[in-house]
Formats: C-alpha cells, structure tokens, sequence
C-alpha cells in the first residue's frame, strides 16, 4: 500500500498541469477507498495523498447520463375562467384565438 501511495504522489507532482487526468482521477478514487476499507479517515487520507476532499467527492459523482425521449404532439384544452371549454387545438391554434 504504500508504494501505490509513493507512485500517486509522484505523478500527483509531477502531472503537466494543474489538472488531474482522468487516469490519476480514477488511480486517486481507487486508493481512496481501499484506504477507508482500512479504517484511514478522510482528512488522513487527503493529508497523505495532498488532494481536497472537495475534489476528490466531486470526481465521485456520477456523470450526468442524458436518454433520448420522444414526444408526441398533445392537444391542449383551454377553459376560460367563464367555465366555456375549447378541446383538442393545437399550439398554434391556441396562439391564433387569444390573439
């Protein structure tokens, strides 16, 4: 363990920016929890490995996942505050008599 802890410091230091590559991201979330399963507690943990807590629980959220949906037209009822009814217009229907 703490030779993968030696190796992470030092690509920790030596990374070509101040950004954390998606590998290093992955390499640092692993160690974090292998660590926690030891019993080390989160400020041990960032105190050992120099990286905020507030990174390291941010790259554990998951990735937004956006789905296709499909709509199908609708058609839309207008009732008046009189109580008279209109059923079944469309969009622009509608648009053309409240205009």
């Amino acid at each position: 363990m703490e030779t993968k802890i030696v190796s992470i410091q030092e690509k920790i230091k030596t990374r070509p920016s101040r950004f954390y590559s998606p590998e290093l991201k992955k390499e640092i979330l692993e160690i974090c929890e292998q660590l926690h399963e030891q019993g080390w507690t989160r400020k041990q943990v960032q105190n050992v490995l120099g990286v905020g807590y507030q990174s390291i629980d941010s790259w554990k959220k998951p990735a937004v996942k956006i789905r296709e949906v499909t709509t199908t037209a609708s058609s839309l009822s207008l009732i008046s505050p009189n109580g008279w009814k209109v059923e079944g217009i469309n969009l622009s229907d509608l648009k053309t008599l409240l205009s």
